[in-house]
């Protein structure tokens, strides 16, 4: 407790940021995103008016108005569900909700065949 960052043996006591010195590799290993190139975040803005009056010494008498307003631009899906299983539309698609409520195989469900080996079902 009397040293949290105690002296390494090269002399340094913290890790250099790397910052853009690994250039193309810095996202390696990462996960892929997909964001479109018009992306604009949803904008919100809220506002609150109020007023208090205290009419006794132990009473007092409160009223405000709340209010927001959002743009939310929606202008193309960010789903990873394939267009094939999209319901669209006011009527509702039996094939598309047969579809997504089927029954799989659970791929992680292993049986034990013989020691040391696992086969899936």
């Amino acid at each position: 407790m009397l040293n949290p960052s105690p002296e390494r043996a090269d002399g340094t006591r913290f890790n250099t940021p790397y910052g853009n010195t690994l250039g193309p590799v810095i996202a390696q290993g990462a996960s892929f995103n997909y964001w479109p190139r018009a992306y604009e975040p949803a904008m919100q803005h809220r506002w609150r008016l109020g007023f208090q009056r205290e009419l006794r010494r132990d009473m007092v008498i409160e009223a405000s108005y709340n209010g927001s307003w959002s743009a939310i631009p929606v202008t193309q899906r960010i789903s990873y569900l394939p267009q094939q299983y999209w319901a669209t539309g006011s009527v509702r698609n039996n094939d598309v909700d047969n579809s997504m409520n089927a029954n799989i195989t659970n791929p992680f469900n292993l049986k034990l065949t013989a020691p040391g080996l696992a086969t899936s079902d």
